[in-house]
């Protein structure tokens, strides 16, 4: 009998489905491979919990990495709202990389547009 090992992408779906907001979470915070850090942030902005919103702004401050910055800014254009907006937009001014700017850019007219849920 062969068990196949689950690969980084069917786990963070799962943990989506699930919304399995702590394993995303500790993904997203601890993995030692950026890509994988990446992947999950990008996954915490469609399971749409306080925790997540809140772990997708640290990141901005704890993970230097632009591929990790871009992917947690395109997840709180699917979750910010208007009560993050001025946190995002210091975000912006202090960000140096343009793709990870624009991406800041594009979630912070998703949140001006969206009423805060908590």
């Amino acid at each position: 009998m062969f068990f196949f090992k689950k690969t980084v992408e069917e786990k963070i779906e799962k943990w989506v489905e699930d919304r399995n907001a702590n394993k995303l979470i500790k993904m997203a915070t601890t993995d030692n491979n950026h890509v994988n850090r990446a992947k999950a942030y990008d996954a915490l902005g469609r399971v749409r919990v306080k925790e997540c919103l809140e772990t997708l702004l640290d990141c901005f401050k704890l993970d230097e990495t632009d591929i990790v910055r871009h992917a947690a800014a395109r997840g709180l254009a699917q979750l910010a709202t208007r009560k993050e907006f001025d946190a995002i937009q210091h975000f912006i001014d202090d960000e140096q990389n343009p793709k990870v700017k624009e991406a800041l850019k594009v979630a912070l007219l998703e949140a001006k547009e969206r009423t805060p849920r908590w």
